[in-house]
């Protein structure tokens, strides 16, 4: 571990910050100590004291532990992978208007924003389809001009 943890409680590791703030709430309640001076022993801000203590009065110990932050809502949801789903596998690009027979993710954002009216980028489709069992083709084999000369059908 790096002293750079020090300066940066973000890289204390998660077991390490979660006996802090066990330390912390003995400290206040048990021992009262002022948390003023807790945060100045630990190196953390009077706020974050408070808040343990908060956590720990509604949640007990549990209430100290570290939690994953919960991030942004993803922007395709399940009714739209379900209509990506159904739109890959019995449609084709051409019955919107495509000039071409195959998917591509560029494509299906285009259609996700016209659609639904959100804004994705190609990678973000890709990763659905991954989720979904698809790929770009969807559950279609493959048919090129290469496809037809190998079996000797001529084009």
């Amino acid at each position: 571990m790096k002293r750079d943890w020090m300066s940066d409680a973000r890289q204390i590791p998660d077991e390490v910050m979660t006996y802090f703030r066990h330390v912390a709430v003995c400290a206040v309640n048990e021992k009262n100590y002022h948390p003023d001076d807790v945060s100045n022993v630990l190196g953390v801000s009077r706020s974050s004291v408070y808040d343990w203590l908060r956590r720990f009065t509604i949640d007990g110990y549990d209430g100290l532990e570290t939690q994953k932050a919960p991030g942004m809502p993803p922007l395709v949801t399940k009714e739209m992978d379900q209509w990506l789903k159904d739109t890959v596998v019995e449609k084709t690009p051409e019955d919107f208007g495509y000039e071409t027979p195959l998917w591509t993710c560029d494509i299906l954002a285009e259609l996700l924003k016209a659609e639904f009216g959100i804004q994705v980028i190609a990678a973000t489709v890709n990763d659905h389809l991954k989720k979904l069992n698809l790929d770009e083709t969807g559950d279609r084999p493959r048919y090129s001009l290469r496809n037809r000369c190998e079996t000797g059908d001529r084009p």
